[in-house]
Parts: C-alpha cells; sequence; structure tokens
C-alpha cells in the first residue's frame, strides 16, 4: 500500500501551518494512508500526548488521517546511505534536502523524492485509459510513435522501479515462432522503462503453468529464454526478470484470471490480458480489449475516496499469498509441474525477491 516518509516539520506545515497552501497534499495525508514521520516511539508519543500540538489537532481535524508511525531508524538509514530508500519501493518521500539533490536521488532510485525545503503543492498522477476494437491501428502519424510506445507515451517521466504483471494466458500465444506475450511484454516495458537507473529494475510474472507447458516442457523455458533476450537488453542498467507459473491445482491460481499490472505508484489492468498488439505489425490490434492505468493516489485526491489504492492493494495482498504458497512448495517439491515453476532469469529459483513483494 502507498505510503508517506516525511520529516514532521513538513508534515505540520501541510497540514496545520500552511494547510491552505496544501489542498492536494492534504487530501492525500487524509487519504487514510500510511504515514511515518522523523521521530522515535517517544517523540511520537509526547507530540500525541500534547492536546495543544499541531499534530494533535490535525489527526482530530482530520478524522481519515491514520495515527503516524516512527520513523527515526528510517531516517537515520537514509542519512548514512540514501540508496537505503529502495528498501520502501511503494512511499513517496519529503525529506529535508535541497530540491535538486531531491531531484537527483528520485531520478536515481525511481522513487517519489520531494524537498521539505520548497515543498510545491503538486503529485501529478496521471490516468490512461483505452478501448481497443479488433484490428483497429493505433498509432500516431505526427511521432510516429505506434501500439504500446503511444499508449504508455503519457508515463514516460513517471518514477518506477518495480513492475508486476499478473496474466493466466500470457505466453499461450505465438505468432510466425514468436511469443506474442513476450513481444508485447517487450515493447510496453521498452515505453516505461526509466532512461537511467542507479540500482536493478525489478519484473516480475506470474502466469499459467498450463497443460499445453505441461505437456511441452521446453515451451515454458523457450518463452522465458526469449524473455530475458529482449527485455536484459533494454537498458544499460540491470533489469531482473521473475516469472512464476502457477498450475491450476493452486489457491492463488484464481487470481490470476484478472490480467492486472502493479507498479510502485501505479495500478491497472487489461480485460483480455496484456497481449494486445500483433508482433509484426505492432500498432495492429489483434482483438477486443481495454487498458487502464491508474496511479494509486488519483482517487483520493480527485475524488476524496481511496478506490484506486483499495484495488492496487488487494493486488499486493493476492500477491503476497501467492508468494508464500510458491516458495512454501517450491521448499517442499522443487519445481514441479503440479504446483508451481519459478526462474530466476533463466535460472530455477525458489524465492521470490521483486522488491514490490519484499
Amino acid at each position: 500500500m502507498f505510503s508517506l516518509v516525511l520529516e514532521k516539520e513538513a508534515f505540520e506545515k501541510i497540514t496545520a501551518f500552511e494547510y491552505e497552501d496544501f489542498p492536494v497534499w492534504n487530501k492525500i495525508i487524509a487519504g487514510n494512508i500510511d504515514i511515518t514521520l522523523n521521530l522515535t516511539e517517544e517523540e511520537l508519543e509526547q507530540e500525541l500526548n500534547d492536546p495543544e500540538s499541531p499534530m494533535t489537532m490535525a489527526l482530530q481535524a482530520y478524522q481519515s488521517i491514520r495515527r503516524p508511525n516512527p520513523g527515526k531508524e528510517l531516517f537515520d538509514g537514509i542519512q548514512k546511505d540514501a540508496a537505503f530508500l529502495e528498501n520502501y519501493p511503494k512511499s513517496a518521500f519529503i525529506l529535508n534536502l535541497p530540491e535538486k539533490e531531491c531531484q537527483k536521488l528520485g531520478d536515481a532510485l525511481g522513487l517519489l523524492v520531494y524537498s521539505s525545503q520548497n515543498l510545491k503543492d503538486e503529485f501529478t498522477q496521471l490516468i490512461i485509459e483505452e478501448d481497443f476494437a479488433e484490428s483497429e491501428i493505433v498509432q500516431c502519424h505526427l511521432t510516429g510513435l505506434e501500439g504500446w510506445t503511444k499508449v504508455l507515451k503519457p508515463f514516460e517521466k513517471h518514477k518506477s522501479n518495480s513492475s508486476i504483471f499478473v496474466d493466466r494466458n500470457l505466453f499461450t500465444n505465438t505468432e510466425r515462432k514468436n511469443n506474442v506475450g513476450v513481444q508485447n511484454l517487450n515493447v510496453y516495458m521498452d515505453s516505461i522503462l526509466p532512461k537511467e537507473l542507479k540500482i536493478p529494475y525489478h519484473l516480475f510474472i506470474a502466469t499459467e503453468l498450463s497443460t499445453k507447458f505441461q505437456r511441452q516442457p521446453r515451451l515454458h523455458k523457450d518463452a522465458v529464454k526469449e524473455l530475458i533476450k529482449e527485455i536484459s537488453s533494454l537498458r544499460d542498467y540491470e533489469i531482473i526478470v521473475e516469472t512464476l507459473f502457477i498450475h491450476s491445482g493452486r489457491p492463488g491460481h484464481k487470481y490470476t484470471h484478472q490480467r492486472r499490472v502493479l507498479k510502485n505508484y501505479y495500478f491497472g489492468k487489461a480485460e483480455h490480458g496484456f497481449s494486445i498488439f500483433h508482433v509484426n505489425d505492432k500498432s495492429k490490434v489483434r482483438s477486443d480489449n481495454d487498458f487502464d492505468l491508474f496511479g494509486v493516489m488519483n482517487s483520493s485526491i480527485s475524488r476524496e475516496n481511496n478506490v484506486d489504492q483499495k484495488r492496487s492493494t488487494k493486488l499486493l495482498n493476492r500477491l503476497k499469498y501467492i508468494k508464500e504458497d510458491a516458495e512454501l512448495k517450491l521448499a517442499e517439491l522443487g519445481q514441479n509441474d503440479h504446483h508451481y515453476r519459478l526462474y530466476l532469469g533463466e535460472e530455477e529459483s525458489v524465492l521470490i525477491t521483486n522488491r514490490l513483494l519484499n
């Protein structure tokens, strides 16, 4: 779930001293999110026990603000090594650092990092909504963009260091011996990956261990091999790809029917899966489908409810359930066509390391 990590002074500025200047940040903080402050447990208790403290008055004024968490150790870790932020991939940060330093840090880690020294009332999250018809051509003659590159163009400058795809039939279809899902995923990722990143990008895929794959084990190995070959060459930094094949007998398999995508700050869905475009004509839609991508805080900001955050949290909880069951069975039985097959790159694995799930 989305969380906000910030200095106590920034929290007070937004919710008390200068609240009229920060209507957007007010809606985010009041959006039933986890809030972590640069305070010890003792310091936080002292603030909350003081009926006249700005923090206490803010909690009374905004009924939907959660009780903040103490985060002194977290901030100490950031002070020692800013890369410590990598351990909090679903968090946005408001730090007592110069604005340029925060921008540089956010770009390096693929995270939202703001400066409390020059905080603006801005938290831009885009919405992409597409309804595709069979054989439709998706392209822009002016820019030359087509297919996924056109659809995802608005995401170009948005922060991300991890993605998860859930799609039961992602690797099912081929066109002229090319796996349709692999080729679609390759263009999709090329459209959203940061140009530069100082840490590895994490990509996790949950799909079905179909009867076809069970009868011909080479097929899913070939799909993974093709995927790694395509994805790993997209950027100069490391891209860690994990692929989990789930047998229909496992309880978490039912969740793979809902085709979903999850990023640090975004949640999306494709009605009939992410293999939307043809391999040989990346602008042409294969069949009727729709695709949506929402910022997890969009509904809190625009409609003052938290439905988008609820959707992403529900997906995350389901994925953690699948992860727990998969790791248990893989440790017990190893790679098994009646349970799970997990690959880290092209190698078999028993642990899922995607940072969004850990």
